[in-house]
């Protein structure tokens, strides 16, 4: 886990100097909360981000989140996706290149690094180890998940006014996650369970899965802004 952070470092101080000897605009730093995060997400967290123009085309910043079942204000929190002990961070640098920098309506393309750390105490749940192909289920269980990546966003920088505006992002990519069952109580092999090949709700495969998995990733944000 911590190669992937320092490569996540090392991705901000590389792309750092992409700084050009160009304009920058007045206000080149803003603030961002992310709306969707703790009200849309199977593991819903707060998310918040800073970023700094380098020049008039290049943006550099990262979000920062963090949730927990007390903070879980969606559906996640009543339903079966976490329990009382859900804990989860996240880090995700980003680097933006602006495609049409003298509009007001700013587009962008962007590639963006992540990782997020969850963790969790399940109940009377079924998984499957993807090493020894066997289905399990117990009474309690501690859960651990890390999961890593990388997108390629696309998206927009909409003013409401000097200050303010939204962001709308959608992007894909690949994703690496790492799923650990411990401390099991009452480990069962089910042998007669199966689990089907398409789940109705493919965002909790997370929690049904266990072992290292690589998958393509869907990235979907609207972030609210505040320029300094």
């Amino acid at each position: 886990m911590k190669n992937y952070l320092l490569i996540a470092f090392l991705f901000i101080g590389t792309i750092s100097k992409l700084s050009a000897q160009s304009i920058v605009p007045e206000r080149d730093s803003y603030g961002t909360f992310d709306v969707l995060s703790p009200t849309a997400s199977y593991a819903p967290r707060y998310e918040f981000g800073f970023y700094k123009h380098l020049s008039q085309r290049w943006i550099l910043g990262a979000e920062v989140g963090a949730g927990t079942y007390g903070t879980a204000i969606n559906y996640a929190a009543d339903g079966n996706w976490i329990e009382k002990k859900y804990l989860s961070f996240s880090f995700a640098p980003e680097i933006k290149y602006i495609i049409n920098p003298k509009r007001e309506t700013r587009r962008f393309v962007a590639a963006e690094l992540f990782y997020i750390y969850h963790a969790d105490n399940l109940s009377n749940r079924t998984y499957i180890n993807t090493h020894s192909n066997r289905t399990y289920s117990f009474d309690n269980a501690d859960y651990l998940r890390h999961k890593f990546g990388l997108n390629i966003n696309y998206g927009m920088i909409v003013n409401f006014s000097k200050r303010v505006g939204i962001i709308p992002k959608i992007g894909a990519g690949i994703k690496l996650r790492d799923v650990e069952f411990s401390n099991q109580r009452n480990l069962v092999v089910r042998p007669d369970y199966e689990f089907s090949d398409v789940i109705i709700f493919p965002s909790s495969n997370h929690l049904k899965t266990e072992g290292f998995v690589s998958r393509f990733n869907f990235n979907l944000e609207l972030q609210f802004f505040y320029k300094f």
